[in-house]
């Protein structure tokens, strides 16, 4: 591992904690990560992957047009998942289009961990 680029997301990030956190607990230290380059966004840094700059860790989600049009390679590695959640102003109405988005936000197939919650 620490041979490796990688490719990460800003310090401080969601994905990049979880990622830091499954290596701690795997024994390894994210500091002996050889971190080559640091983006703001998943996208950017999957698209960074892509192109050959390093190795990264984002969610399947993200990585999955590339991975089903082989442009990029999934390395199998048992790390915790991750909650996402929606969140929203209380006094906002919300719209049936929102409604729809929620459902299938939960019925795909990127959350069948997630238990379902109003």
């Amino acid at each position: 591992m620490p041979q490796s680029e990688w490719v990460l997301r800003e310090v401080g990030s969601g994905t990049r904690s979880a990622f830091e956190a499954s290596l701690e607990q795997l024994g390894l230290s994210p500091r002996l990560l050889k971190v080559v380059m640091e983006l703001p966004s998943n996208e950017a840094v999957r698209h960074a992957v892509e192109v050959g700059c390093g190795a990264t860790v984002i969610p399947e989600l993200v990585a999955d047009e590339a991975l089903r049009s082989n442009t990029l390679r999934r390395v199998p590695i048992d790390l915790r998942s991750r909650p996402f959640f929606v969140i929203r102003h209380r006094e906002r109405h919300r719209s049936k289009a929102a409604d729809a988005l929620l459902l299938a936000v939960r019925d795909s197939r990127f959350t069948k961990r997630v238990p379902r919650t109003a």
